[in-house]
């Protein structure tokens, strides 16, 4: 059952943890879970072999483990990844040492033979504004008045997954994306009821199953094109795993084992509106397929410049020329590898990029913008040069300013490269202020 906003911000499990295949030299101990901070695991004993825990305590941060292996009070497997000693403490009047370790993965429900264990076919993603990409109201309430008096009110909640697409991303895996409600409180006589309507993204293998750290790298290049249409830095919230050979079986048919996926994130609860997206689901509905193939078949070319223009989107609270620069890079990067490998200088690069697009979206043919104030810019903020009083650059808002328009630009570029004509990515600029730039 997905929890949505009724997700903790911490989480404790209480235990028993060994190494893999030692369960007969377990030690007991608290695995605590703190979103967007850190997974520790306090034991009370250790894990190691040293013959005299107090060298063990002097080893922290030297000491590395794939995986620790636990059961918690409740019964359930965990497996614990990537996990390097922390702090720890002896007494020596005491027969056993404090010890503990910082984890990067959390599994709950399946113990790993090994961090690479190819045992998963598919993962379920919740992102922070995912819910909102789909633009589809599954919960629509239902108002009676007389006169100005509201005597009554409904809540209509369709109880069925809708199933937005599904998409073959390549001969190994399929991506899908559904909207659904959840509800709490339904007892017989409940003081409150809590609804929600969730949209995520499932990956799941067509044949051979995929460690757990393969299927997250690839749900995480989905996040990363989540992040462009959303215009907002998205991280996932919650992630489910299943393997589709842990099951109970019923009269109903089978249920597969939960698997909970646990890892460190920013700890960012900022929600943004929808007229802040970029482009909704609706928008690309059509074309949804063929551009989720290409972006995904583009993973690699595209990846130092996707990073950058990913990067140049997030809300900071400060700007700085670092912003510039970043964007400034990814155009040049883009012409470089996708229009032009010959080395040519970056004033023609930009002049050729805004050239392509001119004719297209007339946001980009009002740009006023000396593309040469552009050069002198880069080399001032990245080669350290003295400012020529003869030579132009631009200095604070007016710096912001003309990273706004080349951001533009590199959005352009990007959307265009993955498959949206020039007719869709004007739509898509023109249809809020987003891009008004002032000249």
């Amino acid at each position: 059952m997905w929890r949505g906003d009724d997700m903790k911000d911490s989480i404790e499990f209480k235990g028993n943890w060994y190494l893999p295949g030692q369960p007969e030299k377990s030690v007991a101990g608290n695995l605590y879970y703190k979103k967007g901070d850190s997974i520790k695991l306090e034991l009370i004993g250790s894990l190691s072999e040293e013959c005299h825990p107090f060298l063990d305590i002097f080893s922290k941060g030297m000491r590395e483990l794939k995986m620790i292996h636990g059961e918690s009070s409740a019964g359930k497997k965990i497996t614990l990844v990537d996990c390097f000693k922390g702090a720890g403490s002896y007494n020596s009047s005491c027969s056993f040492p404090l010890t503990s370790f910082d984890c990067t993965y959390i599994i709950v429900g399946k113990h790993l033979a090994d961090p690479d264990e190819q045992c998963f076919n598919k993962i379920t993603v919740l992102t922070t504004t995912l819910s909102y990409w789909p633009d589809l109201l599954l919960i629509r309430d239902e108002i009676d008045f007389e006169g100005n008096k509201i005597t009554s009110f409904k809540i209509n909640i369709d109880t069925q997954t809708v199933i937005h697409t599904e998409v073959e991303l390549n001969s190994k895996l399929k991506l899908s994306l559904a909207t659904s409600t959840t509800m709490t409180g339904q007892q017989i006589y409940p003081d409150s009821v809590k609804i929600n309507q969730l949209t995520y993204f499932h990956i799941e293998t067509i044949s051979e199953k995929l460690s757990f750290f393969e299927l997250l790298q690839q749900s995480g290049l989905f996040i990363q094109f989540l992040s462009l249409a959303t215009f907002s830095d998205q991280y996932p919230i919650e992630i489910k795993l299943q393997d589709d050979d842990d099951y109970h079986q019923y009269k109903v048919g089978k249920i597969f084992t939960e698997i909970e996926l646990f890892k460190t994130n920013r700890n960012e609860d900022t929600k943004y509106s929808k007229s802040d997206f970029l482009f909704s689901y609706r928008d690309i509905e059509d074309d949804f397929s063929s551009v989720i193939q290409k972006w995904y078949s583009l993973s690699k070319d595209l990846m130092p410049i996707r990073n950058h223009l990913l990067n140049s989107i997030k809300r900071k609270p400060v700007f700085t020329s670092l912003d510039f620069l970043i964007v400034v890079q990814a155009l040049e990067g883009y012409h470089t590898r996708f229009i032009n490998k010959k080395q040519i200088a970056l004033k023609s690069r930009i002049e050729d990029l805004i050239a392509l697009y001119s004719h297209h979206v007339p946001k980009i043919t009002k740009m006023v913008m000396d593309v040469q104030i552009v050069v002198n810019t880069r080399d001032y903020y990245s080669h350290f040069f003295e400012i020529d009083k003869k030579v132009f650059i631009k200095e604070s808002i007016e710096l912001f300013r003309l990273t706004e328009k080349l951001r533009l630009l590199l959005i352009c570029c990007i959307l265009d490269l993955i498959g949206f004509s020039k007719q869709k990515i004007n739509e898509i600029v023109n249809k809020h202020n987003l891009f008004d730039i002032e000249n």
